[in-house]
């Protein structure tokens, strides 16, 4: 008898258990769609108040670097380097072997 008296008590707290777990789920999608206008118009705010979009360097109207504009450093060469990936060598020179281009490469002042 005990068993059987034991068995109807769980069945209880489940269906206790239950009910109870539809009720607070139903209480909180009510809660939850209560606050979502103000949750979205605050979300808006937020964003639109946030830092602008990045805009590229020609949008902004920013001069090109004058290190990525320097001339070549090959003596007599006049033509602008293609920046600090070729050692700021020029099209023409920038496919010299390794150690003639070492001499020419621009060294940082100490």
């Amino acid at each position: 008898m005990k068993a059987n008296g034991m068995d109807s008590v769980k069945e209880l707290l489940r269906s206790l258990g239950r009910e109870m777990g539809e009720a607070l789920g139903a209480a909180l999608v009510e809660s939850v769609q209560a606050q979502l206008p103000r949750l979205r118009e605050e979300l808006g705010t937020a964003r639109a108040s946030a830092a602008p979009a990045r805009r590229s360097t020609s949008e902004r109207g920013a001069k090109v670097s004058a290190s990525l504009t320097r001339p070549c450093p090959v003596p007599g060469c006049d033509r602008p380097g293609r920046g600090p990936r070729f050692s700021f060598l020029c099209d023409v020179h920038r496919d010299l072997p390794a150690g003639e281009r070492e001499q020419y490469r621009v060294r940082p002042k100490r």
